[in-house]
């Protein structure tokens, strides 16, 4: 089971990914036979050269197309800050509307990108997200068993499929104030990848051990909004482990900058 993803203006540089043998891998290869060439975003891609410059324009000339789509009728005045705060709302409200809803998810992968930027997060990687695709519900326990905190270079991970913020994300960012209803536990499973260019983190057992503490802490303060008891697996701490690319990863992720556009992609 492996993907070819097709990077580049004409898809012209190749880069192939060997899916593992467990069952979330296994069923998003067979997802991704049916799955039409839409994306929710195309160039999203992170420390691959790009600058908190760049990030900032592009993020107020998105404001600024919303601010005109977008009417209140309160005089509501729409501004970054706002767009960040209530961007779960505007989201629910305008997922499916085909100008602002893609909008929107540019926004979302845009601000994230600049908060990494800001906090010197240096870690390169790049994302494909499935268009339309509202994913399937996790029903087997066991699929929990996969998830880990571990980032691995050159391995391919299934993407955060929800809107709002995982344990794993509130834990780094330490968001203690996070209204309840933007915690969104992963519970489903998407066509939606993370391709992984940095080293690996935690790099061992002491990091992993003082990421396990620190979550247990965080857990304990934030366990009036959370379903599940420290030590749940439905926690869903990190992500899904779903395959490995096929070559040298640091040599593959020299050429990335060059290449920075998914056209397409294919199943072998």
């Amino acid at each position: 089971m492996i993907i070819d993803i097709h990077l580049g203006n004409e898809g012209e540089y190749t880069i192939s990914y060997e899916f593992y043998d467990n069952p979330v891998a296994k069923l998003i290869y067979e997802r991704m036979k049916s799955q039409e060439n839409d994306l929710v975003q195309r160039d999203n891609f992170c420390n691959f050269g790009e600058t908190e410059e760049e990030i900032r324009a592009e993020l107020e000339e998105i404001t600024e197309k919303l601010r005109e789509l977008l009417d209140f009728n309160d005089g509501t005045v729409l501004d970054l800050n706002r767009l960040h705060e209530n961007f779960p709302t505007y989201n629910r409200m305008y997922q499916k509307d085909e100008v602002i809803g893609p909008l929107l998810s540019r926004f979302n992968g845009r601000l994230h990108h600049l908060e990494h930027l800001e906090n010197h997060n240096r870690q390169a990687s790049f994302f494909v997200m499935a268009a339309n695709d509202d994913g399937v519900p996790i029903e087997d326990d066991t699929w929990y068993d996969l998830f880990t905190p571990f980032r691995t270079l050159g391995e391919m991970y299934h993407h955060y499929p929800h809107v709002g913020k995982h344990f794993l994300e509130m834990l780094i960012d330490e968001d203690y104030d996070i209204p309840e209803d933007q915690i969104q536990l992963t519970s489903k499973i998407a066509n939606t990848f993370c391709f992984w260019f940095s080293d690996t983190h935690p790099t061992g057992g002491a990091e992993y051990r003082k990421l396990w503490y620190w979550g247990e802490d965080f857990h304990k303060k934030m366990a009036h909004k959370l379903p599940y008891e420290w030590g749940d697996k439905r926690l869903a701490i990190g992500h899904i482990p779903i395959g490995m690319i096929i070559g040298d990863p640091k040599q593959i992720r020299n050429e990335i900058p060059k290449y920075r556009y998914v056209h397409s992609w294919t199943l072998r």
